[in-house]
């Protein structure tokens, strides 16, 4: 590999252009944005951005791009991929070639389907939630449609920013099965206590713009007048120009265990991407986790610097809401079974066995770091997909770093 080119600036794309040099590889590094902004770490937009108003952490800046000699092209969209010329057109006419190139075009927010969904902002990039964060203020009412991770941050933010928050969610309960039912309770209990509304199990009929305001109309009849409405309802991967070059597409850019497209110069990390994950029976999967991105960032360059590493990490991902702090390792939706484990201290542990008793997953949530020690033990427990023995799995006085050495 003589030439790298990388679209998509965030977690994914820029970490592989810094592990690429910090690898003391001296080839050409394009890197493309299509955000006028050096490249930024996207987590805090949810929380910091929103109720501090402040930017966030760069990836790196601008001059450390420039001493890596790492050409960033920022403010820039790339308008379509000639893979049999192995160049690349940006939107001005300008062509790049490349030698091999990395998509890592990340998702962007899916949108409201209903009447008035016009009206809904999003949350995905740093214009949006410094536009978000200059419209909170005290005693304004914002209305957030979706109780995922997002949607529960933002309703933190705003409470701390002193809005009232109502949270309209349409499933049974929040955060889907990306938790068991016992953390979700948890955290719910917790908005609750904060002063924020929840409402699930509701259907969204329209949204109707007022002279000051918003009215969220409900399929049942109710309507909920507010000043600002968000949606957090997931994302969706960033395909158009994998598309449009043929490469193929499942939900996202399909990739192999090397993160390898069906073009073998051309890779694919992050949100973006869907692979199969040796520890989940080689489903086809996409994580939008920002550890998964880092992880693929790294094991994409192994492979394009000509090792065949394949793809594997435990998936992780954590989220403070309010005085909680949650960690997750694992898929608990591959659980069959959960089995609790609850400490001395009262903080509960919630391990997901497969049905053949393998770990597939762990959550807890509590203060501070108090889960994060038996979240770590049971993510290199997940790694090297240990059989665990339910009862033996639920006694806090079982020491969890044993059965690493069993």
């Amino acid at each position: 590999m003589e030439s790298l080119t990388i679209i998509g600036a965030g977690e994914a794309g820029t970490r592989a252009a810094l592990h690429l040099r910090e690898r003391s590889w001296d080839g050409e590094i394009i890197l493309i944005s299509q955000e006028s902004h050096t490249p930024y770490e996207r987590p805090p937009l949810s929380k910091s951005v929103i109720n501090e108003g402040v930017s966030p952490p760069l990836l790196s800046s601008a001059e450390q791009l420039q001493e890596l000699h790492i050409k960033f092209l920022q403010g820039r969209q790339v308008a379509n991929i000639d893979r049999q010329s192995h160049q690349l057109r940006i939107q001005n006419d300008e062509w790049f070639s490349y030698d091999k190139l990395l998509l890592a075009t990340g998702a962007s927010a899916r949108r409201l389907t209903c009447t008035g969904s016009e009206h809904a902002l999003v949350l995905r990039h740093l214009d949006e939630a410094l536009a978000l964060s200059s419209l909170l203020a005290p005693g304004k009412h914002l209305i957030l449609i979706g109780a995922g991770f997002i949607g529960l941050e933002l309703a933190v933010s705003a409470r701390k920013v002193g809005c009232e928050v109502t949270v309209l969610e349409m499933a049974p309960r929040i955060l889907g099965r990306a938790v068991p039912p016992e953390v979700a309770e948890a955290v719910a209990s917790e908005h609750k206590q904060q002063g924020v509304k929840i409402r699930c199990d509701v259907q969204l009929d329209h949204i109707q713009a007022l002279k000051s305001g918003y009215t969220v109309k409900l399929k049942n009849g109710e309507s909920i007048t507010g000043d600002l409405v968000v949606a957090g309802i997931g994302a969706v991967p960033e395909i158009a120009l994998a598309e449009a070059a043929s490469l193929d597409i499942e939900n996202g850019v399909s990739v192999n265990a090397f993160l390898q497209t069906s073009d073998p110069d051309i890779y694919a990390i992050g949100d973006c991407c869907s692979f199969p994950h040796p520890l989940y029976e080689k489903q086809r999967m996409r994580l939008e986790m920002w550890r998964c991105a880092r992880d693929q960032a790294e094991c994409a360059v192994q492979n394009l610097l000509g090792k065949t590493k394949e793809f594997s990490a435990v998936p992780w991902f954590w989220s403070d809401q309010f005085e909680l702090s949650l960690q997750v390792v694992g898929l608990p939706s591959f659980a069959k079974r959960v089995i609790p484990r609850t400490r001395p201290d009262g903080v509960t542990i919630y391990f997901g066995l497969n049905d053949q008793e393998r770990l597939v997953s762990a959550a807890g949530v509590g203060t501070g770091n108090s889960v994060a020690k038996d979240i770590r033990l049971a993510e290199m427990l997940i790694a090297v997909q240990k059989t665990m023995n339910p009862v033996e799995l639920s006694d806090p006085n079982l020491n969890l770093k044993k059965l690493l050495k069993n």
